[in-house]
């Protein structure tokens, strides 16, 4: 689900086309929304709709359609089958904690709804620190949290 293509193609990558494909179709319904994060055929399609969500969404919202997903542990390789394993969960909270996935950066989190959405993690015994799970690219890249 990374932003370019791998090896020295400079393009977008297949997941990227499809989000501008939905950007460019007008904001997809909550029912369409719904489809891509409970999508049973692949992780890939769900961490499509998290990413549309973080990109497109009322910060005000975000809580509410990522909260039933921070537990879920399905798992996928956000970098492609040779890169690191995470959790559908994961992903998900980091998605909310980062301001960068991979070279991309992610519309402002009002800091009052970041806080809250820190004590919400808190209060269920989760980390509050983005972890490079959502966007952990190589080496020196924005989206690649330090060791």
């Amino acid at each position: 689900v990374e932003p370019w293509m791998s090896g020295n193609a400079r393009g977008p990558s297949t997941a990227f086309t499809l989000l501008y494909r939905f950007f460019a179709m007008g904001p997809l319904s909550g029912k369409q929304i719904q489809l891509l994060l409970d999508h049973p055929d692949s992780p890939y399609i769900r961490s499509i709709g998290f990413l549309y969500l973080r990109y497109v969404c009322d910060p005000g919202k975000l809580w509410d359609w990522f909260e039933p997903y921070l537990e879920d542990g399905e798992m996928f390789s956000p970098s492609g089958p040779h890169g690191k394993e995470v959790t559908m969960g994961c992903f998900a909270r980091d998605l909310l904690l980062g301001q960068f996935y991979f070279e991309t950066l992610f519309p402002r989190i009002p800091e009052r709804l970041r806080r809250d959405i820190v004590q919400r993690l808190q209060s269920r015994g989760m980390e509050t620190e983005a972890r490079g799970n959502g966007g952990c690219g190589g080496g020196g890249r924005p989206g690649k949290a330090p060791g």
